[in-house]
């Protein structure tokens, strides 16, 4: 048998087979739209790529490379009209940007604005009560030192025995310790389950209980911004009304505070005009929920807790209406934040004679 032949087959072009082809110089495709261009075969299509005439010279489109291509005013038209709806569109997604980017950057300059208004506000309130604090803290040691001298002028005025000077001199140095001792033992960390301003809850970092108030930190404001949190020192100077609860199953504070203290509180944790969601304080509203603060604690509150804090409240702020309430109360006070609960109060002066007597 003999080998069936293959005949080769050439698949170059046909500038390739015959170089002399690419030496010829040849005519635009896009001479029929008036390109006046005559260019070699080789350098063809270079040419065609940067042609001004490869375009229709009414609407800027590309068009096909015969006399046949060539647009009419009906596809001129549409055209058109298909590049300004695309140029509209684009138009309206830059102008919806331009809004969005500028309603943010008012929103911001907004927000800047209240910090810096708080912050400085703030700031005047924390001197404030710093000097309140002061002005306390002399005015007691005055009284105290004015009683003592008072003591002494009193038991050096009478001709009394050796024995008797000494013990009232021991009576009063008695005194004198006892007063520092309640403010010592009153000096004490909290342990909160979480807090209620008015409707709005939550839980702060800590609060501390000192001889003069108490101090309450790290409070998330009520308009979402995590970055910034306040704290507030509560002095027994500004409570109006304290009520307690001793049960062990809701153990709470009850604080209905001043006019001043109301408004900072509004401010500083957006609970007033300026709440973006209704949660609100307020001691002058109609709404009874919205009046008080209430400390929810974790730990149960014991009758000698109850006499320090009455007795500095007594030597603090007379004006102060400190009672005790039960628990069918205190789950009211939790549920609806009532600020003058309806059923009978236990008298605090009756603790306090419990706990003298157990003493002695």
């Amino acid at each position: 048998m003999h080998a069936k032949s293959v005949p080769n087959v050439d698949n170059r072009s046909p500038q390739e087979r015959d170089p002399r082809l690419q030496s010829t110089i040849i005519i635009c495709d896009f001479e029929w739209n008036g390109c006046p261009e005559a260019v070699a075969l080789e350098s063809m299509s270079t040419h065609v790529k940067t042609c001004e005439h490869k375009k229709c010279k009414k609407c800027g489109h590309s068009v096909g490379q015969t006399p046949e291509d060539r647009h009419t005013d009906d596809v001129c038209i549409k055209l058109l009209l298909k590049d300004s709806n695309e140029l509209n569109e684009k138009l309206q997604n830059l102008q919806n940007n331009y809004k969005s980017v500028e309603n943010d950057k008012n929103l911001l300059t907004k927000q800047m604005k209240e910090m810096k208004e708080n912050a400085s506000e703030m700031d005047v309130k924390y001197r404030e009560l710093e000097a309140k604090h002061q002005n306390l803290k002399e005015s007691m040691d005055s009284v105290s030192k004015s009683n003592i001298k008072q003591k002494h002028e009193s038991v050096d005025s009478k001709p009394v025995e050796t024995n008797t000077v000494d013990k009232t001199a021991d009576e009063m140095k008695t005194i004198e310790d006892n007063v520092k001792q309640t403010a010592h033992r009153l000096r004490d960390t909290l342990h909160v389950q979480y807090i209620l301003f008015g409707t709005y809850r939550t839980v702060p970092k800590s609060v501390e209980l000192y001889e003069d108030g108490i101090q309450i930190t790290d409070i998330q404001p009520n308009n979402g911004n995590r970055k910034f949190k306040y704290d507030f020192i509560l002095q027994f100077n500004d409570m109006q009304r304290l009520a307690i609860c001793t049960d062990p199953s809701l153990p709470l504070l009850c604080i209905k505070p001043v006019e001043d203290y109301n408004r900072m509180v509004q401010k500083g944790l957006h609970l007033g005009s300026n709440s973006p969601n209704g949660l609100r304080f307020d001691i002058n509203s109609y709404d009874t929920s919205e009046q008080n603060i209430v400390i929810v604690l974790k730990e149960r509150i014991s009758d000698e807790f109850v006499v320090l804090l009455s007795d500095q409240l007594k030597r603090l702020n007379r004006r102060c209406n400190c009672h005790l309430i039960g628990l069918a109360d205190a789950q009211v006070v939790v549920s609806t934040n009532v600020s003058e609960p309806q059923t009978t109060r236990t008298s605090i002066d009756n603790i306090i004679e419990s706990v003298v007597s157990e003493h002695w």
